[in-house]
């Protein structure tokens, strides 16, 4: 089963030794997704959190839906009550650090866009009636399972506003974005062409009140697996190009991350390569690519590393022994930091495409189900010099978990399937953070391996790499969980925040801990 995963921020800090803890639940739910709920942040400080869920029938038309606001210490600060029609499906919720938006799916209506502010003030709205086709589609997915789906296609642009990521109508596969401001009030759209004759998908990979950053992938139609790869940089404000760069050179390239300098004025994308006359729809990768761009798409530096013959060789953990890798072992970066002297840490995670034992038995007995998995393995830190030559490669061992692929999926190359299960949140890795003023990062993941150093076994263990004055540690600690479904959030300096969901009960649970680091 695809693991119940959260992506959310956390604030670390230094040593910790007592236990403490605040404790703040919200009963008689009545509906609740797991990105209902969250922290309010403001330039990276936080400011206190909110819950948002329908808690009753308001009478034969209306639902009843609560929001909750709370301070750093869990007290509630003010509760609103917002009345939804009847049928209104709550998609998900994103705040930007200045508003709030809500997504309610109604299957007569359409989907509305509800913002409000940090006091539960109505900002405005913004209404579609006749959804894309491919839209509606995704939708159906995203109300598949409440709990555990955690629908991502509005996504915040600064404290301006906010970019919606959806699809155009027609025949053939095509992708649209939205800018909105804080009141919901359209400002531009733009994507590819309703008479295009390929199928065009894009996904969103960075975005700031200046800049969006997408990948873009090209196909003459959906079975085909020959794919054309682009980046595109997008002005947040206008939605035009600011360019739009073909992503190949002598070999297929494919990207797996982008982030931008603290000026944004350069950008910097990684991703795999593929071996010379391989697509990558059909092949393994051959390794690292490492570019840097500036505004134009011109490139300043570009840099490749081989798995075989250059990453894989000095692959060490923190005792300094190697790690095995196997020929067909690649890595996903998730989050990438560049410290203050301008080196580069990606933190990434290992993972292989292998055969389902219990895919395969059960097509054998005569059942469905794929015959494939993604086996999630260890954790890795790719470190590089400003000018992205290689410095080290450090890994980080934990226990293996297993995705189950959908029918079909298995078919596809390790590189796209990663995607999916990056989408879908099947990475052990959680979330990053970064405190500016001490120059310090700080990674956290899941660890299926319970037992602790004392040899207890815990509900669940985090593990922690950190770096802090250039040099990078690995750590892990033990959580107490009591439910199927959980997030962490940041709470004040030396503590977290744990939120869980009881499906049963129908409540929701805050707590604050502090961390033992």
């Amino acid at each position: 089963m695809i693991k119940k995963l959260f992506a959310v921020v956390l604030l670390l800090a230094v040593t910790m030794t007592t236990t403490f803890a605040q404790k703040k639940e919200f009963a008689n739910l009545q509906k609740y997704r797991n990105n209902g709920s969250g922290p309010i942040l403001e330039n990276d400080n936080l400011l206190g959190y909110y819950a948002f869920y329908m808690y009753d029938k308001a009478d034969k038309k209306n639902d009843a839906y609560m929001l909750q606001l709370m301070d750093d210490n869990l007290n509630i600060v003010k509760s609103v009550d917002i009345l939804r029609p009847s049928g209104d499906y709550l998609i998900e919720t994103v705040f930007n650090g200045k508003a709030f938006v809500s997504v309610f799916y109604n299957r007569k209506k359409g989907i509305e866009f509800l913002s409000f502010d940090k006091s539960g003030k109505t900002n405005g709205s913004y209404l579609e009636e006749e959804p894309a086709k491919w839209e509606e589609r995704r939708l159906a997915m995203a109300m598949m399972d409440d709990e555990s789906v955690a629908n991502a296609s509005v996504f915040p642009i600064g404290q301006a506003g906010f970019v919606r990521q959806s699809f155009t109508k027609n025949e053939k596969l095509g992708y649209k974005f939205q800018g909105f401001d804080n009141n919901m009030k359209l400002l531009w759209t733009a994507g590819s062409s309703e008479t295009s004759e390929k199928v065009e998908t894009a996904d969103i990979l960075y975005s700031s009140e200046k800049y969006i950053g997408v990948m873009i992938a090209r196909k003459k139609n959906l079975m085909t697996k020959d794919v054309d790869m682009f980046f595109s940089l997008l002005d947040s404000k206008t939605g035009k190009i600011v360019f739009e760069k073909p992503w190949k050179d002598e070999q297929e390239m494919s990207i797996l991350n982008v982030f931008m300098n603290t000026e944004e004025t350069e950008l910097y994308v990684f991703g795999e390569y593929w071996p010379k006359g391989e697509e990558m729809m059909k092949a393994k990768s051959e390794g690292v690519v490492t570019m840097l761009l500036d505004l134009t798409g011109k490139e300043v530096i570009k840099k490749k590393y081989s798995w075989k013959n250059d990453l894989n060789k000095i692959l060490k953990t923190e005792d300094n022994t190697m790690m095995t890798t196997k020929d067909n072992v690649r890595t996903y970066f998730h989050r990438i930091h560049m410290t203050k002297s301008g080196n580069i840490f990606a933190i990434g995670e290992q993972y292989a495409k292998a055969a389902s034992a219990m895919g395969i038995a059960s097509r054998a007995m005569g059942g469905g189900g794929s015959v494939a998995q993604l086996n999630i393995l260890n954790m890795v830190v790719l470190e590089l010099s400003k000018d992205l030559s290689l410095v080290s490669f450090n890994g980080y061992l934990k226990k293996k978990t297993t995705v189950a692929l959908p029918q079909g999926l298995g078919g596809a190359s390790s590189n796209m399937i990663a995607m999916y299960v990056k989408q879908v949140g099947g990475f052990d890795y959680e979330f990053s953070s970064f405190e500016k003023s001490r120059d310090l990062f700080a990674a956290v993941y899941r660890d299926y391996d319970r037992k602790g150093d004392d040899g207890k076994k815990a509900d669940i263990m985090f593990g922690i790499l950190k770096l802090e004055d250039g040099k990078l540690s690995g750590s892990r600690m033990p959580i107490s969980i009591n439910s199927n479904y959980f997030q962490l959030n940041p709470a004040k300096p030396g503590y977290v925040t744990i939120v869980e969901y009881f499906k049963k009960k129908k409540t929701i649970s805050f707590r604050i801990e502090k961390l033992v680091y």
